[in-house]
């Protein structure tokens, strides 16, 4: 099993764990971070996975995200389609990517970068688990307990815990 090494606590941790990927001079995103710890990374042949937008949804073949965090990620999903299976989970929409790496700032913030930012989060499923809902008001809440302890088993943390509920990401940083 691929975990994350860390799991950082806070904006500082996060950044020390993961570099800074704002460029303290221009406030945008930095193009040498993003060079030097984004990665992309195959996802195995038989996780059949769809964006979670585009008419049609496209089929992701490979993820980009933190070079620290996404094998535990493409582990985690490797995990989530061999017990699930692809049959069902295609049956049922459960098989929808709503991304990982997207500079930006957290919803409803207008200064607290996401970690979407840093490239160690991952949105799945987003027509099912949105934000702002409970798991237990969601589609398929026992689907989404596997999903759960895929990611957490691997270091990520749950978004459901925060005050308003996120059950389609998981982060591998806490308390931010």
């Amino acid at each position: 099993m691929v975990t994350v090494a860390n799991c950082p606590r806070g904006r500082e941790e996060i950044i020390e764990e993961y570099g800074n990927p704002e460029s303290v001079e221009t406030l945008q995103a930095d193009p040498n971070w993003r060079e030097d710890n984004l990665i992309w990374m195959e996802l195995p042949v038989w996780v059949e996975m769809y964006t979670s937008w585009g008419d049609p949804p496209q089929r992701v073949h490979r993820l980009y995200g933190h070079k620290w965090v996404v094998p535990a990620m493409v582990d985690a999903l490797s995990a989530i389609w061999k017990v699930l299976g692809d049959k069902y989970l295609r049956e049922h929409t459960l098989n929808r990517y709503g991304g990982i790496y997207n500079y930006r700032m957290k919803t409803g913030s207008r200064s607290h970068l996401s970690t979407h930012s840093w490239g160690i989060a991952i949105d799945l499923n987003p027509h099912l688990w949105s934000w702002g809902r409970k798991v237990r008001d969601d589609a398929y809440p026992t689907v989404w307990h596997v999903f759960d302890l895929a990611f957490r088993v691997r270091g990520f943390v749950s978004g459901v815990p925060f005050p308003t509920p996120d059950p389609m990401h998981w982060q591998a940083a806490e308390g931010y």
